[in-house]
């Protein structure tokens, strides 16, 4: 993913709702996890699959 090209993901499940449901289309750009705020969706490769959360904070310098 470059930095200047955001790109757009489906969400193939509920489990955000009701911010998001199933189906919902999302758009992703990198950032530096300094930049992140409470609140932002988040997307991460785990394992095959990217996984979108809401990002709720750091706890001992780590992503929460």
């Amino acid at each position: 993913m470059r930095k200047d090209q955001p790109v757009y993901l489906s969400i193939v499940s509920d489990s955000m709702r009701p911010t998001l449901s199933e189906y919902d289309a999302v758009e992703v750009a990198p950032c530096d996890a300094e930049d992140l705020k409470r609140g932002e969706l988040v997307v991460f490769k785990q394992g095959k699959i990217l996984v979108c959360h809401r990002f709720l904070g750091r706890v001992d310098g780590a992503l929460k």
